[in-house]
C-alpha cells in the first residue's frame, strides 16, 4: 500500500480525505500546514501528496516546488 500525505488546514476536510484513503488500505499522514508537511516529507518517504492550494505560511504551489527540490536532492545524494 502507498504512503499518502494530506496537507490541509481545514480539519474537517482533512479527516474526510484521510478516511477515504485509509478505507482503501493506504497509510495516511496528515499535516495542518505547509511547514509541517515539509518537515514530514524530510523524515518520511511518500508515494503521493494531496495539497491544499491556500494555506498559512506557504501556498500549495510552493510546497510542491520545494518537494520536487527535496526529492531530487535525495535521489542524487
Amino acid at each position: 500500500m502507498a504512503n499518502i500525505l494530506i496537507v490541509e488546514d481545514e480539519k474537517a476536510m482533512q479527516d474526510i480525505i484521510a478516511d477515504y484513503i485509509r478505507k482503501d488500505g493506504h497509510i495516511c499522514f496528515t499535516a495542518d500546514d505547509s511547514l509541517e508537511a515539509l518537515i514530514m516529507l524530510k523524515n518520511n518517504p511518500m508515494d503521493l501528496m494531496i495539497v491544499d492550494v491556500m494555506m498559512p505560511h506557504l501556498d500549495g504551489f510552493s510546497v510542491c516546488k520545494i518537494t520536487r527540490e527535496i526529492s531530487t536532492c535525495q535521489l542524487l545524494c
